[in-house]
């Protein structure tokens, strides 16, 4: 569903929550500010944004990755523009928005959607002692060493996640869910670690 939220809207949180369906994505126009979506702080608007997502019968999350998707006149940018998706399809996206506005202050955005999720690896048959030899192999300080500190967790998580792909076989993405794990969720846990 595209919503819009226009600035002078007034609206509750009980109001809006009724826009979101089991099973669905709300993007648009919100007109709100966020930390979760990457601005320097929460209006009111957004506050209320971030308690509807985190309603349990509502189950939703922001799947933007704080790039700015609006260019105000005077070159600054915002991030007003959100796609709130139900967590059991959440997983399977990717968002990213595009360079061309096509004459619009708004970028557009895209929702790439996996209908069939990632790969899995399969823990149970994983080389546990391959993988430790790889670790120490790849995870030196020549290979990690870096001034800035994202560049010194991503060489870090790189490694490791190099060191998961040569010791962890991998199946389809149908595999059993008790003894594998999708690789984007390994990365997310690796890098939340990192940084």
């Amino acid at each position: 569903m595209y919503f819009y939220l226009s600035p002078n809207c007034k609206f509750d949180k009980h109001s809006l929550a009724t826009v979101f369906e089991p099973n669905s994505a709300v993007v648009g126009d919100f007109n709100s500010k966020s930390r979760l979506w990457g601005c320097s702080f929460s209006d009111t608007r957004g506050k209320i944004i971030e308690e509807i997502l985190s309603l349990k019968d509502k189950n939703f999350c922001c799947i933007n990755n704080g790039q700015a998707t609006y260019a105000h006149y005077d070159g600054t940018q915002s991030r007003l523009d959100l796609s709130l998706v139900c967590r059991k399809l959440a997983a399977k996206c990717n968002w990213s928005i595009c360079n061309n506005t096509m004459g619009s202050d708004h970028n557009p955005t895209n929702i790439h959607w996996e209908p069939h999720g990632e790969p899995k690896f399969n823990l149970s048959k994983a080389d546990w002692s391959n993988f430790k030899e790889r670790c120490r192999s790849y995870v030196t300080a020549s290979n990690v060493d870096a001034v800035d500190v994202n560049e010194h967790g991503d060489r870090l998580t790189a490694d490791i996640i190099n060191s998961v792909k040569d010791s962890i076989p991998q199946s389809g993405p149908r595999s059993n869910k008790h003894h594998s794990r999708p690789l984007a969720v390994l990365e997310r846990s690796l890098q939340e670690g990192s940084g």
